[in-house]
């Protein structure tokens, strides 16, 4: 393990390198979850626009969405 860390430039037990981690992560899981929102808005998007490409109804609708 100890030449792992020589493979490092900064020694993963110190309180610096872990807040530095800390940080990176939270600005990762911020920006991975604003494209999950966005993927999620996208596809109730394309699914609008394939309901009124079929001219399906407000029942067919809610079949397909129910599963």
């Amino acid at each position: 393990m100890k030449k792992k860390y020589k493979k490092l430039k900064i020694d993963p037990s110190e309180r610096k390198f872990q807040n530095l981690l800390a940080k990176e992560y939270e600005q990762s899981l911020k920006t991975l979850l604003r494209i999950k929102k966005q993927l999620i808005y996208t596809d109730k998007l394309i699914d609008k626009i394939v309901y009124q490409l079929y001219d399906l109804t407000e029942e067919e609708i809610t079949i397909i969405e129910i599963k």
